[in-house]
């Protein structure tokens, strides 16, 4: 792929482990910035349930895309800027405005009784990868379900743990409250993102012929500044001026995801010149 514009997406696709691992970091680091933002913009699809302080959003799903897609060095890397961000403060963590462990800022979550289930992202996206890439001749649906629902298991796990050292619940409290009540909605994200991941991925792989599937054709370039410039007309939508004297606090965390996503397709932009 060096020092091209354009690539055959099937060609892209087929090679993904060689691409992702053999790009040059800006290229990298606009791929983990880009699903990072993802990841942030996921997590404002999101609601509550009265019996525990674990909200239901849909950052399962797009974790998991991130390890199958970006694999196991770039997935978790992308989970990784996406809890950092929003410990330093950035308010894209799910139901930041009502978080009461939000009073002390993105810390508080990380550390809340929900931490657990942010930081089993970061893991659970670099299982996921790992998995898929040990196993890349076999992403068919059944498989990468399988893995995905590890992935998943990760994420519970690690979620369930902080959530009784944090509350010092029983465990059976622990699992009606931070386990069963998601458990459908994550087999239900699971099994999306296998559909999505054998979609795109079975796009690039040969078909019973041995030939490439579909022959696409896709500008990087373009595709990051059509990016970029969807962010940056998201982030001057607050500055109209009759928003003016109007409270944003409830877009504050779309006017961030848009900076960050604008900023990634400007990166993934500039950066196919040292792909």
């Amino acid at each position: 792929m060096a020092g091209i514009w354009w690539v055959r997406w099937d060609l892209f696709l087929r090679h993904l482990t060689e691409v992702r691992e053999e790009s040059a970091w800006p290229v990298r680091c606009a791929l983990a910035l880009l699903f990072a933002g993802l990841t942030g913009l996921s997590a404002q699809l999101a609601f509550s349930l009265p019996f525990t302080p674990v909200p239901v959003t849909a950052q399962v799903l797009v974790a998991l895309v991130a390890g199958g897609f970006l694999g196991r060095y770039l997935g978790p890397a992308s989970q990784v800027l996406y809890v950092a961000l929003g410990f330093l403060g950035v308010p894209w963590f799910a139901a930041t405005a009502g978080n009461p462990w939000f009073s002390v800022g993105g810390a508080g979550v990380v550390l809340g009784a929900s931490g657990g289930y942010l930081l089993g992202l970061i893991v659970a996206s670099g299982v996921v990868g790992w998995l898929l890439d040990r196993r890349v001749h076999e992403r068919r649906f059944v498989p990468i379900l399988g893995v995905l629902l590890v992935g998943v298991a990760v994420i519970y796990a690690m979620g369930a743990l902080q959530f009784q050292a944090v509350l010092h619940t029983p465990w059976t409290t622990t699992l009606s409250e931070a386990v069963v009540p998601f458990f459908p909605g994550d087999v239900l994200k699971a099994v999306v993102g296998a559909g999505i991941l054998s979609a795109v991925i079975s796009v690039g792989f040969p078909s019973s012929g041995g030939e490439p599937g579909v022959v696409r054709t896709v500008s990087l370039r373009d595709l990051g500044a059509a990016l970029a410039l969807i962010g940056a007309i998201w982030v001057v939508v607050p500055l109209l001026p009759w928003l003016a004297g109007h409270d944003t606090t409830a877009i504050q965390p779309y006017y961030l995801l848009a900076a960050s996503l604008s900023t990634g397709g400007a990166l993934a932009s500039l950066a196919t010149r040292w792909a």
